[in-house]
């Protein structure tokens, strides 16, 4: 609050985490030859959180943020997949900076 009122309004900020957890289940595996999914029952995928966080700063009409996927990555177990034998992204940090101009 004493940022937002020392710059006048012009400065306003948020700080945020994203949480999503996936249950154990057996996925549809992909079979690239045929360019199919199938049901398998060989590999049990899931039973883990994917934790994210993010900020955001947006000053006058520029914003910057920067964010945060998978911080848990290698915490609970190693490997993490979203289908039978395609892992998921490992820890990321993405940024960036949107500047809005008037015609």
């Amino acid at each position: 609050d004493i940022l937002f009122n020392d710059t006048k309004g012009r400065i306003k900020f948020q700080l945020g985490a994203d949480v999503s957890y996936f249950s154990s289940y057996y996925g549809q595996a992909y079979m690239p030859a045929t360019t199919l999914f199938y049901n398998q029952t060989e590999q049990n995928i899931g039973d883990y959180p994917f934790i994210g966080a993010f900020w955001n700063v947006e000053i006058k009409r520029m914003r910057f943020y920067i964010r945060t996927e998978h911080v848990n990555y290698g915490l609970t177990q190693s490997n993490y997949f979203m289908a039978p034998s395609y892992p998921t992204n490992r820890f990321v940090i993405r940024y960036g900076i949107v500047w809005a101009f008037y015609d």
